[in-house]
């Protein structure tokens, strides 16, 4: 009969030499883990997981696999770069400004000069005219004008404001409409080019003042203001090689003009005012743009009031 297991000898465990070290000379980790030098053992929730049949079958080509095909990849990558760097260096910083059409500020400002008031009650003012080039090329300035009308502020009776409304709803030009004050635009006061043919950088700004005496009869004044700008050298495709002008007709209507470029200069002769013919603003617009597209005809106007009293000029003490 088999003794019983108390009465077999029992084995007597040996503690480690120290704490914290085992048995053996080198501590080989936890078993399942691959440390201890035996096999690694996935946990029991992944050993219960099936793989579908159709990814089991699935087999990666070999042209997929080929040195050829990362290399392929790898070049589609760095191609793709640098198309983002073009478009992002040269599209939007080099060709769309270059596409940009002309682009001018005007700023008009009208002020009285002090102590210039006459014995018959007219006012002396100063009259400057900025173009500030807000574009990034450079503009070519053709023939430009100002004018200068006053304005005489009359008082009506309230019963006319929904006829001269109506008027300033329907009509062509913008004009507007108060009640008890009826503004009457007067003749010319003043007209004249502005610049002459200059080329403006971009970033840069470019003025003039001229001195205009206004009639005490007139309470405002407005001025307008037409610029027409190129982005290319004129030369002579532009307009046949003529030259842009301006003049007046019997009504004092502004009318452009294209005039024989006789002393072969910038600026069309004043001795031979028949080589000149006017032209329709649709016709200059038309012409301009056939020459550059990108071309611009800017124009400004500007209502100004006039003080009836200007000020004392200061003293000195």
């Amino acid at each position: 009969m088999p003794k019983d297991e108390r009465d077999q000898p029992q084995k007597k465990t040996e503690p480690p030499a120290q704490l914290g070290v085992c048995n053996n000379t080198e501590d080989r980790g936890m078993p399942g883990t691959g440390a201890d030098g035996g096999p690694i053992r996935a946990p029991q929730w992944m050993r219960s997981v099936r793989v579908p049949q159709w990814m089991r079958s699935v087999r990666v080509p070999q042209w997929m696999r080929s040195d050829s095909t990362h290399n392929c990849i790898q070049s589609t990558g760095i191609l793709l770069g640098a198309v983002w760097g073009i478009y992002t260096f040269i599209y939007k910083d080099i060709i769309v400004p270059s596409r940009a059409p002309a682009n001018i500020n005007l700023d008009l400002l009208l002020t009285p000069v002090e102590g210039s008031k006459s014995s018959a009650g007219d006012l002396e003012m100063t009259l400057k005219i900025t173009a500030t080039n807000s574009s990034t090329r450079k503009l070519y300035l053709l023939s430009n004008t100002w004018r200068l009308f006053g304005i005489q502020r009359k008082v009506v009776s309230e019963g006319v404001f929904a006829s001269l409304g109506d008027k300033a709803l329907r009509g062509v030009p913008l004009i507007y409409a108060e009640r008890g004050v009826n503004n009457e635009t007067g003749p010319i006061l003043a007209v004249g080019r502005i610049f002459d043919d200059d080329i403006v950088h971009p970033g840069e700004t470019i003025s003039r003042s001229v001195l205009i005496r206004i009639p005490h009869i007139y309470k405002a004044a407005e001025i307008h203001v037409i610029v027409p700008a190129i982005t290319k050298l004129p030369n002579k495709e532009l307009f046949n090689g003529r030259l842009l002008a301006w003049g007046l007709s019997d009504q004092e209507d502004l009318i452009p003009m294209l005039c024989k470029n006789s002393n072969e200069g910038s600026t069309p002769s004043a001795d031979h005012p028949t080589n000149c013919e006017s032209i329709s603003p649709i016709d200059l617009e038309r012409g301009l743009r056939k020459f550059d597209p990108l071309m611009n005809v800017f124009s400004d106007s500007e209502q100004v009031g006039i003080p009836t009293e200007p000020s004392e000029p200061s003293k000195q003490r």
